[in-house]
C-alpha cells in the first residue's frame, strides 16, 4: 500500500518554524522561492501579518492625535 502524503512542518527545511518548508515539500516546490513569494505578498497587503497590524495601529494613533 502506498504511503499517504501528509502536510506537516518540515523537520529539515526550516528557517523559523518549518511551515513554508513543509508546504514546499508537500507540493514539491522550491522552499526559498515560496519564502520570497510570501514576503512579497506580506509587503503588498497592508493588513497581512504583524507588520501590517502594527502599521494599521500606528496609523490610527496618528489620526486620533492629529
Amino acid at each position: 500500500m502506498a504511503e499517504k502524503k501528509r502536510l506537516v512542518r518540515s523537520r529539515t527545511n526550516r528557517l523559523i518554524g518549518g511551515v513554508l518548508g513543509g508546504i514546499a515539500e508537500y507540493f514539491d516546490w522550491n522552499a526559498n522561492l515560496l519564502r520570497v513569494i510570501y514576503v512579497l505578498i506580506s509587503l503588498a497587503i497592508p493588513t497581512h501579518g504583524l507588520v501590517g497590524v502594527d502599521g494599521v495601529c500606528r496609523g490610527h494613533e496618528l489620526h486620533a492625535t492629529g
